[in-house]
This record gives C-alpha cells, structure tokens and sequence, in this order.
C-alpha cells in the first residue's frame, strides 16, 4: 500500500514542482511589471511637475500681460481729451490767422493808397489818370495770401475763364512756367478746340506791342515752341490746314522779332512728314516739311549696346509654348504692350474718352491695349486647359509662372498683371493636381511677384515699385484708367462761377504726362516674327469651353456622405 501511494504521490509531486516553476515565474513578472510601472509613474510625476512649472510661468506671464493692458487702457483714457485740446488750438489758430490776414489787407491798402497818392504829386497832372482794370480779372490762384502781393513768381493757377488761361501764358514769370505749357496743351480740349488755341495764341502775341512787353511775347513763343515740338503729332499732323495757319503765325513772329526768333520756334524739329493733302496742298506741303516732328523721335535713339541675341526654338515648327523659352516669349510680350502703350494718344485719355460711345473713334488705341490684354490672357488659361497629359499640363503652368518671373525682369508690369490674372481665373485655379506638381520654392517666388502687383490700399506696393523703375518699362494701362476716372467724376470741369476747373487739368495732366515718359523709352529687344506669330494667332477658347474644358482635365470630387 505504501507502495501504491509513492506511485500515486510521485506525479503529483512532480506536477506541484512544475506549478511553482510556473508562479516563480509569474512572481518575477508582477515584480518586473511593478517596476516599470513604478519608474513610468515617476517619469509622469515629474513631467507633470514641468508641465505645471510651465503652466505657472505662463500664468505669470499672462498676469503681466493683463496689468500691461490695464496700464495701455489707462493711458488711452487719459489721451482721450488731447483731440479736443488740438481742436480748440486750431480754431485760436484760425482765428489769429483771421486777424493777421485782415492787418495784412489794411496794411496792403494803405501802401498801394500812399504808393498812387505819391506819383499823382510827382506826375504833376492836373486830371487824375482813369483807374485801370485789373489784368487779372477771370482768373483766380491757389494762395489768397500771394495773390493779395501780386507775387507772381510764385503762385499757381487754379481756375480761371478760357481766355484768361491762354493770357496767362503771356503774364506767367512762374519757375513752374513749362508745367504750366505741358498742362495746357494736354487738357485745353476740356474747354476750347487746337483752332481756337492757335487764334487766342496770335491775338495775345500781336498784343504786346511795345518793347517793354517783349518778355510777354516771347512766353508766347516758348509756348508755341514747346506744343509744335512735344505735340505736333497729335495736334498738327492729321490737320494740314492747320499747318498752315501754324506756319502764317511763324510768319508774322519772323516778322516782329526777327528770323532768330521764328528759328528757334523750329529748332530740334526732325525730318519732314506728309500726311492728308488739302487744298493748298504746295503751301500744306511746305507747313509740314518745316513743322513736320518724326514719329521716329523715340524709335530713333540710338542704343549704346546692340540687342540681346533672341533665343529662337531649336525645331523648324512651334508647336507648344514648351517649345519657346520663358525669356523670349516675355520679350515678344513686352514688345507687342510697349508698341500699343506707346500709341496712345493724351486726348485719349481726357473724359473718359475709352468708355464712351464713341470709345473706337476717340480712344482707338487704348482699347487696342485693352483688346490685346483680354487676348493675351485667353491665350494662357486656353495653353494650359487644352493639354490632356498631367504632367505636361503642370509643365505648361510652371512655364508660365516662369514668364511672369520674366516680364518682371522686363518691368513690363502689364503683360505680369496678364498672367497673373489668367492664372487667377477660376478655371486653372481649380486644377489643384495641377499646382501640386509645382515646387514650393516656385510658388512662393511666385506669391512674390503677385504681391508687386497686389491691389490692395489702392496699388500703393506697385505704385512705390513703379516709381522706382527706370525705363524702359510697360506700367499697368488699368490703373492709370482707374485713376482718369476717379479724377473725372470727382472733379466738374467747369465750377459754380463758370470757371474752368485747372486743378482737375492739372491733376489729369500729371497722370498723362507720367504715362508719356514711359512712352518715349523704347526696348532694346528684337522682333521674332514666328514667336509672335505663335504667340499672337493663338486660337482660343471662351471663357464657357475653358471650365467645361478643365472640369474634363480634373472633374470635380463628389463629397463622401
């Protein structure tokens, strides 16, 4: 029986060893497991601990922040009452300035009262003399204090009868006298016609007479100088009858003050141009031989250094805008903008000639650069929808951001606001696996040179970046239109009293006459007639097939319910 129980006792014994085997096992686990939870925990505690260290510091600091913002808040409070300290200074201001202006009139009076009283005792003449009308009479100036002195070196006009601007041609001793000729022949279409201009030009000449009143008519010399030099091709070319009239004035000059004189009315004039044949066609001929100015004057500056070899496509046919580099398809943009920038004409820009009626008969070339512009960018978004190949279609829109990179190089800031604008329309800015293949570095280069061009507080970036540039440079034609007709509808032309308005002239003027020195400077770049060809007879697509078109390149994505 003992027997029997060993037998039985022994796999038993054997098996409880196993078992405790197996919970030392389990034992050293839990104290493994104790462990790592105790030095986890530790960790955490002490992380804890900087977190809440941190979350102290940030505590204090937005403390101090608060007692900062209370102490700003005290101090906007107390500046509260310094506008109405500024404003009861400036009305003392303008009430001392009152004062000192009606002593300055009495003073004025009784000088001019003691001035007349002296040389009637010394002219010794028994009847008194009849008081002279004021010669300036119909006009008026933009100081009361100066036209009070009659200190006529230094005012400036700003309004005035028809009649009396043109005579002020003749008074004016202003060193602003050539701003004042640039203005005139720019805006006198607001009030009177070339032919009227002319007549009012040979009446005040032949009315100064007498020698001391010489300085008087050779002002109006310089006058007629300075608008047959700068502006013959706008007011005289097309009108050879009015060469004529032009030539009978010189005529008379030469007469009255000598051949030198009518000489230099002449001088600086270029070749002969012949237009329109009138009715004394020899005397019309001989008119233009001598008034005749070149529409070459510009084109014919003679560069210092030859042009830049043009980068022509290595393949007999263009078959992709790929196939032309980026700085020759900019080069032939800025070509093509600076040709129809600079024909533009000043009388297309008075009374928003553009937008009128008769916008194709008085304004034809600044809708040929607005033509042009629509054009240009129907040609980009077409380029780039038309291409069904990813890949290549994210080549063409990197191309073209090259291109804007280009024309910047170029300052033609027209043909960048071209591209940029294609490239804003809805449909290439919906092709977002299209942009994607773009680099980051390129697109923030890209962002860049949007921002040249940003709108925003009415274009002052690229306005300070225009002013900044040397010419040659194609500026952004929309901007100046925007600002001609801010001009024109804030601005009557003819005020209450019935006066021509000249600071509307003058501030139209300044605007066209900024526009004309970028005019004059041409590129020293080469014509490449099958990039223009390409580039120019592009077929394009409206603006309805360019979206159907783009929504076949990257259909829309319908929204997972």
């Amino acid at each position: 029986f003992f027997s029997f129980l060993m037998a039985e006792t022994e796999p038993l014994l054997a098996r409880n060893s196993h078992l405790r085997a197996e919970i030392d096992a389990y034992v050293n686990q839990r104290d493994t497991i104790l462990k790592n939870t105790l030095s986890l925990v530790q960790s955490i505690s002490s992380s804890n601990k900087e977190k809440q260290a941190n979350i102290d510091n940030l505590n204090g600091t937005l403390q101090e922040y608060e007692k900062n913002n209370d102490e700003l808040r005290d101090q906007l409070e107390s500046l509260e009452h310094v506008p109405k300290e500024l404003a009861s200074l400036r009305k003392e201001y303008m009430e001392v300035y009152k004062e000192t202006t009606q002593i300055k009139q009495f003073v004025t009076r009784k000088s001019f009262k003691h001035k007349k009283l002296k040389k009637v005792l010394l002219s010794q003449q028994e009847s008194p003399k009849k008081e002279k009308k004021s010669s300036h009479v119909g006009i008026t100036f933009g100081d009361e204090e100066r036209q009070l002195f009659k200190r006529l070196d230094v005012i400036q006009i700003n309004a005035g009868t028809p009649t009396k601007l043109v005579e002020w041609i003749g008074e004016s001793r202003t060193e602003d006298r050539m701003n004042y000729y640039t203005t005139l022949c720019l805006t006198y279409r607001y009030f009177m016609t070339s032919e009227e201009l002319l007549a009012k030009l040979v009446a005040l000449y032949t009315a100064y007479q007498t020698e001391e009143e010489k300085p008087k008519r050779m002002n109006v010399v310089n006058f007629l100088q300075h608008w047959i030099r700068f502006h013959y091709a706008h007011d005289f070319k097309s009108k050879p009858e009015f060469c004529d009239e032009a030539m009978e004035f010189i005529t008379l000059i030469e007469k009255v003050d000598g051949s030198t004189v009518a000489k230099t009315i002449l001088s600086g004039m270029d070749k002969p141009e012949i237009t329109k044949k009138s009715k004394n066609k020899r005397s019309s001929m001989k008119a233009q031989r001598i008034l005749g100015q070149s529409t070459q004057e510009s084109r014919g500056l003679q560069f210092t250094t030859p042009p830049p070899e043009p980068v022509v496509p290595k393949m007999a046919k263009i078959e992709s805008f790929l196939d032309i580099p980026a700085i020759e398809i900019a080069r032939q943009i800025t070509l093509r903008d600076h040709e129809l920038f600079s024909a533009i004409e000043p009388k297309e820009c008075l009374k928003c000639a553009w937008s009128g009626r008769q916008q194709e008969e008085l304004a034809p070339n600044i809708l040929a650069m607005i033509n042009q512009f629509n054009r240009n960018s129907s040609t980009v978004v077409t380029a780039i929808v038309q291409e069904e190949n990813l890949k290549q279609r994210s080549n063409l829109l990197d191309h073209w951001i090259n291109v804007v990179e280009e024309l910047y190089n170029l300052n033609n800031f027209n043909g960048m606001i071209v591209v940029i604008a294609s490239l804003s329309t809805s449909s290439i800015f919906r092709l977002k696996k299209t942009w994607q293949r773009i680099s980051r570095a390129k697109l923030e280069a890209y962002q860049e040179k949007c921002m040249v061009i940003s709108t925003d507080s009415a274009s002052a970036r690229y306005r300070a970046h225009l002013h900044q540039c040397d010419p040659p440079l194609v500026p952004h034609l929309g901007l100046y239109l925007q600002d001609l007709t801010f001009i024109e509808d804030g601005n009557p032309i003819k005020l209450d009293n019935g006066f021509v308005n000249f600071v509307k002239c003058r501030m139209i003027g300044a605007q066209i006459q900024e526009m004309i020195q970028y005019q004059r400077v041409p590129y020293n770049l080469n014509v490449v007639p099958e990039i223009q060809s390409f580039l120019f007879e592009f077929p394009e697509l409206s603006e309805d097939q360019q979206f159907e078109m783009s929504l076949l390149r990257e259909p829309r994505q319908t929204k997972k319910k």
